[in-house]
């Protein structure tokens, strides 16, 4: 099984959001897993423990909570993305 990543960009409130699909794109329908991030947002660690979960047998989706580019750098920063929206 091939394991692969593949942003999905979508509208919503407040803008574009970019969220990342990960799983075997040759595999056929599996089951799927939402994954939140930390207060942070999505970043490289939630993707590669994304692969790790596709590569049991699951599709998942790391879900970008808050926008395109927009991401917290320190606990201060993410409380006010998660306040902003």
């Amino acid at each position: 099984m091939a394991v692969s990543r593949q942003v999905i960009t979508h509208e919503g409130q407040g803008g574009s959001f970019e969220s990342m699909w990960v799983g075997d794109a040759q595999g056929g329908a599996k089951p799927g897993i939402l994954l939140f991030p930390n207060i942070l947002g999505a970043k490289e660690w939630d993707f590669a423990k994304a692969e790790e979960v596709a590569a049991l047998g699951y599709t998942v989706l790391v879900a970008d909570l808050y926008g395109r580019g927009k991401r917290g750098t320190s606990m201060e920063s993410g409380m006010a993305l998660m306040k902003a929206g």
